[in-house]
Protein backbone atom coordinates (compact mmCIF):
# COMPACT_ATOMS: atom_id res chain seq x y z
CA UNK A 1 0.00 0.00 0.00
CA UNK A 2 1.29 3.36 -0.64
CA UNK A 3 2.03 5.76 1.45
CA UNK A 4 1.34 8.77 -0.20
CA UNK A 5 -1.02 10.75 -2.91
CA UNK A 6 0.31 11.50 -6.12
CA UNK A 7 -1.57 15.18 -6.68
CA UNK A 8 0.38 16.10 -10.09
CA UNK A 9 2.40 13.66 -12.59
CA UNK A 10 3.82 15.55 -15.66
CA UNK A 11 6.64 15.35 -17.91
CA UNK A 12 7.77 17.80 -20.75
CA UNK A 13 10.32 18.30 -23.12
CA UNK A 14 13.36 20.34 -23.06
CA UNK A 15 14.73 20.35 -26.48
CA UNK A 16 17.70 23.15 -26.02
CA UNK A 17 18.78 20.58 -23.76
CA UNK A 18 17.61 17.30 -25.61
CA UNK A 19 15.86 16.14 -22.19
CA UNK A 20 12.60 14.90 -20.50
CA UNK A 21 11.88 16.81 -17.25
CA UNK A 22 9.12 15.13 -14.80
CA UNK A 23 7.57 16.47 -11.72
CA UNK A 24 5.66 14.42 -9.41
CA UNK A 25 3.61 16.63 -6.80
CA UNK A 26 2.74 14.26 -3.90
CA UNK A 27 0.95 14.71 -0.51
CA UNK A 28 2.21 12.28 2.63
CA UNK A 29 -0.99 10.61 3.93
CA UNK A 30 -1.00 10.55 8.06
CA UNK A 31 1.26 8.53 9.46
CA UNK A 32 -1.12 5.59 11.53
CA UNK A 33 -1.09 5.41 15.06
CA UNK A 34 1.64 3.22 16.96
CA UNK A 35 3.77 3.29 14.29
CA UNK A 36 6.78 5.19 14.67
CA UNK A 37 6.64 8.42 12.67
CA UNK A 38 10.79 8.50 10.80
CA UNK A 39 10.63 5.07 9.82
CA UNK A 40 7.05 5.25 8.58
CA UNK A 41 8.29 8.87 6.24
CA UNK A 42 11.43 6.85 5.15
CA UNK A 43 9.84 4.36 3.72
CA UNK A 44 7.16 6.92 2.03
CA UNK A 45 10.20 8.52 0.58
CA UNK A 46 11.55 5.59 -0.55
CA UNK A 47 8.19 4.48 -2.27
CA UNK A 48 8.31 7.71 -3.74
CA UNK A 49 11.86 7.11 -5.31
CA UNK A 50 10.73 3.95 -6.20
CA UNK A 51 8.22 5.34 -8.46
CA UNK A 52 10.02 7.85 -9.92
CA UNK A 53 13.08 5.59 -10.80
CA UNK A 54 11.28 2.99 -12.29
CA UNK A 55 11.36 2.82 -15.86
CA UNK A 56 14.72 5.14 -16.26
CA UNK A 57 17.51 3.78 -18.35
CA UNK A 58 21.02 2.87 -16.46
CA UNK A 59 22.52 5.77 -18.01
CA UNK A 60 19.49 8.57 -17.40
CA UNK A 61 20.39 11.39 -14.67
CA UNK A 62 17.72 12.10 -11.99
CA UNK A 63 17.52 14.91 -9.13
CA UNK A 64 15.24 15.60 -6.57
CA UNK A 65 14.06 18.75 -5.37
CA UNK A 66 11.91 18.42 -2.01
CA UNK A 67 8.92 21.46 -1.87
CA UNK A 68 6.70 22.01 1.21
CA UNK A 69 3.63 24.05 0.65
CA UNK A 70 2.22 23.84 4.11
CA UNK A 71 4.79 25.31 6.29
CA UNK A 72 3.81 28.29 8.40
CA UNK A 73 5.63 30.52 7.03
CA UNK A 74 4.55 29.70 3.54
CA UNK A 75 6.40 27.32 0.99
CA UNK A 76 9.83 25.81 2.02
CA UNK A 77 12.31 24.28 -0.19
CA UNK A 78 15.58 21.36 -0.01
Amino acid sequence: MEKFLVIKDTTRVIRRFNLRGRTLEFKLKPVPQGVEPLGWVKGALEQVIDRVVGGVEPNDKIGFTFCSKSFNRGEGYD
